[in-house]
């Protein structure tokens, strides 16, 4: 069983699930709790939607390393699991005991909001998660845009299937209907940055594998160097992003959360700027990847100040 969890990245699923719990129990509920108006889910079901969202991402995990098990040979020495610890086979039946499960219980929950047609959004995420792996990972910027696109919808997916909640907050009171969406569009698009950003490092990390498939990843087409730079420069992004998100006017009293976000977002983002510049073997990649996926951490976090 372990070996299958390993598989899944199970930190990585409890991070998507947290992230959709901060934002829907400890932010999105609360406040239309206060106004009267009723969520498309009770707790039990959203429960349901998360455990769909985590199994959607896990099938994602799952093909991505049944279609690098080649590359992975060199990326993870001795520490890929397709081929080592679980064969092809049993990788694929249990990618296909995932898509089943989750299309069964996304069936569930569309069925208790009567809302069939977002049935369609996890049929579409799922053929998309194959096709990255199977196509877009493989091609100068399009695979990292893909996957960074998709870790921003995990937030997003929650205003879309609380779309009618919205509304009615919308016409009962527009300012909290707008702090609600900066909340939201703020960390969908800090998701999505963050995400480029160690996405291009991990390209980095993994050329020499992705070189054995012949992949046309951003530093195998431009270079190390230009990766280093257009990394960079997405990184400067973020600090930009940050520094404009503290001045905002949902953050106005919120002297604790600013203090917080420049010690423990902007310094360690910061510091990842300096490792990327001295960046030059396997080693120090896969360190910077380390330390980026800390700020993405860091950066959630944040949703504590709001609840």
């Amino acid at each position: 069983m372990m070996k299958y969890l390993k598989l899944i990245r199970i930190p990585n699923l409890i991070i998507v699930a947290v992230l959709q719990a901060f934002l829907y129990l400890g932010i999105l509920v609360p406040v239309f709790d206060v106004f009267g108006i009723s969520a498309s889910f009770g707790k039990a079901y959203f429960v349901l939607f998360v455990f769909t969202t985590v199994l959607v991402t896990a099938t994602g995990y799952v093909i991505n390393d049944i279609l690098d098990e080649k590359a992975d040979k060199v990326n993870k020495a001795g520490k890929s699991i397709i081929g080592r610890m679980i064969s092809r086979r049993d990788a694929f039946y249990f990618y296909f005991a995932l898509i089943i499960t989750g299309f069964f219980i996304a069936l569930v929950v569309t069925i208790h909001i009567n809302r069939m047609s977002y049935m369609l959004i996890y049929l579409i995420s799922v053929a998309l998660l194959f096709l990255y792996s199977k196509y877009f990972k493989k091609q100068v910027l399009i695979g990292n845009v893909f996957v960074s696109l998709f870790i921003s919808f995990v937030p997003g997916v929650i205003l879309i299937f609380e779309r009618d909640g919205l509304i009615q907050l919308h016409e009962i009171d527009f300012n909290m209907f707008r702090f609600i969406l900066n909340i939201f569009i703020g960390f969908m698009v800090f998701s999505f940055f963050v995400t480029m950003y160690r996405e291009l490092v991990k390209d980095v990390e993994d050329i020499e594998g992705d070189i054995r498939i012949n992949a046309k990843t951003f530093p195998i087409v431009y270079g190390v160097e230009m990766a280093k730079i257009l990394s960079g420069l997405i990184a400067i992004i973020i600090l930009i992003l940050l520094f404009y998100w503290l001045k905002m006017d949902i953050n106005i009293e919120k002297n604790y959360m600013k203090i917080y976000v420049l010690l423990f977002v902007v310094l360690p983002l910061s510091y990842s700027v300096f490792l990327l510049k001295r960046a030059k073997t396997k080693y120090d990649f896969h360190k910077l990847s380390g330390v980026i996926k800390i700020i993405m951490l860091t950066g959630i976090s944040i949703l504590f100040f709001y609840m």
